[in-house]
């Protein structure tokens, strides 16, 4: 872990996914859920003006706080995105996870 930052409050990130793994595994579900609901929340609220550019971290958080139909939203919204911009494939992709969130 790494201090991010210390102002205006205290931020660290994890240098490895197997160290962030750890320390969710010590929360109970119902903890890591409203964090991960939280973090949903913050992100909406500091990317209000372009939430276009991030719809796939938003369904995830939001699957993982099981917000499915927040999540599936999101993912709908990002293969949409994908297919305007010709990336069938991926567009594909979403669809088949917003499918199966849902």
């Amino acid at each position: 872990m790494r201090e991010a930052r210390r102002y205006p409050e205290f931020v660290c990130t994890f240098k490895h996914r197997l160290i962030q793994e750890a320390a969710l595994s010590t929360l109970t579900a119902a903890r890591r859920r409203e964090l991960y609901v939280r973090i949903a929340h913050a992100y909406e609220e500091l990317y209000a003006d372009a939430l276009e550019d991030h719809l796939e971290r938003l369904a995830h958080y939001n699957a993982q706080a099981e917000k499915t139909d927040a999540a599936r939203d999101y993912l709908v919204r990002a293969a949409n995105k994908a297919a305007e911009a010709g990336a069938v494939e991926r567009a594909d992709d979403l669809r088949k996870r917003a499918l199966a969130v849902a």
